[in-house]
């Protein structure tokens, strides 16, 4: 952490306008996960291209990098597309967040329409019943396996996770009906090869 504090610092003073915010993992294997956020991939290619025209900025991130090696085991680049559509008030101020539920989705092949209509279902469901909580959905379109869809859940208090089945409770469940539940267990029994939650601070 005292090393990889460096990097915030370089962009500090370079004053560069791209952010990203760092999450560290609570459960799973010890890791930490950093996050930026790009309008398209051109954009993210123009950033790349301006940070390495920066010959004081590169000449920095060469010294970290290479110091990064003694301290990490492996490092994976993947790049998530948003998916409005399917994601409920996503709308959450960084600040003031402090926790990070995130559920991945591994979809079988064919299937992906099924998830995105499974997740209408639940959205619709989410609406009607004015639910206070909020997620963001993006579907995995390089760096990892075909078919992966992670929810990212932004939380200020892991209280929010204790809430989770009250506030999913019968409100939800009445708004989802019978129709909706049936929809939501099809896709778990045809399209859906494995589900994973995550913590992260």
């Amino acid at each position: 952490e005292k090393w990889e504090a460096g990097w915030p610092r370089m962009f500090a003073k370079a004053n560069w306008p791209t952010h990203y915010i760092a999450m560290s993992a609570m459960s799973g294997e010890p890791r930490v996960v950093f996050l930026s956020g790009y309008d398209s991939l051109e954009a993210w290619t123009k950033d790349t291209e301006a940070q390495g025209k920066n010959a004081a900025m590169a000449a920095e991130q060469a010294t970290l990098a290479e110091k990064d090696g003694d301290y990490l085991t492996g490092l994976t680049n993947g790049v998530f597309t948003y998916m409005p559509e399917i994601s409920y008030h996503p709308e959450v101020p960084v600040a003031g967040t402090r926790y990070f539920g995130v559920v991945s989705f591994h979809v079988k092949r064919g299937h992906d329409n099924h998830f995105v209509e499974a997740r209408k279902v639940a959205l619709a469901a989410h609406e009607k019943a004015g639910l206070g909580d909020h997620f963001a959905i993006y579907h995995m379109t390089a760096g990892g396996a075909a078919g992966t869809y992670v929810i990212f859940v932004p939380m200020k208090s892991l209280a929010e996770l204790d809430a989770f089945p009250t506030v999913h409770g019968k409100a939800y469940k009445d708004a989802l009906g019978e129709d909706g539940q049936k929809a939501l267990d099809d896709f778990e029994a045809q399209g859906l090869e494995s589900q994973e939650t995550q913590l992260f601070a």
